[in-house]
């Protein structure tokens, strides 16, 4: 068995909202006794519909949110403070890529270098090359300028800095055509072939996570209703039933 490089155990995470219709705060569990796994290796499909969790989860792994009770593991860390240190082995966007759209995307890869500590002399051409970014005449071009699949080029390319052990990606096929969509699988299955980055993906497009993932995570209602390896997960369905599969564990827990 691979190496567990993230885990949560019995984690709960509440928020409150105010509710207009008795003019009172009320508490809402974003994440309810949710358990999940990461492995070394693992391109990990986490699957969910709209507000079941899963930009939660994502925020607890960096570090934005806290639990509210549970445990959430690290490379084996779970104190806080040493918790902070193992994030420098991560990267990643949620929702969508932090960009500052008055600058250009070499100038926005530059900051990004400088906060994380990295020589960017190399690294620059390197994530425009893998991202796709390349192809386009950019070097003078301003963000604000960029088109939505370009922008989505732009966030992957800067999760691509300091060669994260773990990535994490939220929704990283919004706005990215067919070609960016093919650019973007290849890259995956490169990471992950050839320097063995274990990756984190939430994506609604299930039939292209079929394409890249080796296992998922199906999230409802802030509880984990199943994991299971896209091995396992083929000898029960074809792989184009994603959806109707993850339908049936809802209605399974109904």
């Amino acid at each position: 068995m691979a190496e567990i490089i993230f885990k949560t155990e019995n984690v709960i995470k509440q928020y409150r909202k105010f509710d207009v219709s008795t003019f009172r705060y009320e508490t809402y569990d974003a994440l309810n006794d949710f358990n999940m796994e990461i492995h070394k290796g693992d391109i990990y499909g986490f699957v969910g519909k709209n507000g079941a969790g899963k930009t939660t989860l994502i925020r607890l792994l960096a570090g934005l949110v806290q639990q509210t009770d549970g445990t959430v593991e690290l490379f084996s860390e779970s104190v806080s403070d040493k918790l902070y240190l193992q994030r420098y082995r991560i990267n990643g966007f949620i929702e969508k890529p932090a960009l500052n759209s008055a600058l250009t995307a070499q100038d926005n890869l530059k900051i990004c270098c400088l906060q994380r500590g990295l020589e960017y002399t190399n690294c620059i051409n390197e994530v425009l090359e893998e991202s796709g970014l390349s192809q386009f005449d950019i070097k003078n071009v301003k963000v604000r300028n960029f088109s939505l699949g370009m922008k989505q080029r732009l966030g992957i390319a800067m999760a691509l800095l300091g060669k994260p052990e773990l990535l994490f990606l939220d929704e990283p096929l919004n706005g990215l055509d067919p070609e960016g969509i093919r650019d973007f699988r290849k890259l995956i299955k490169k990471l992950h072939q050839e320097y063995g980055t274990t990756i984190l993906i939430s994506s609604h497009q299930l039939r292209e996570l079929t394409q890249v993932a080796t296992c998922y995570g199906f999230i409802h209602k802030g509880k984990m209703l199943e994991q299971i390896s896209a091995e396992d997960l083929k000898r029960k369905i074809d792989s184009e039933d994603l959806e109707e599969y993850f339908i049936s564990l809802i209605n399974k827990k109904q």
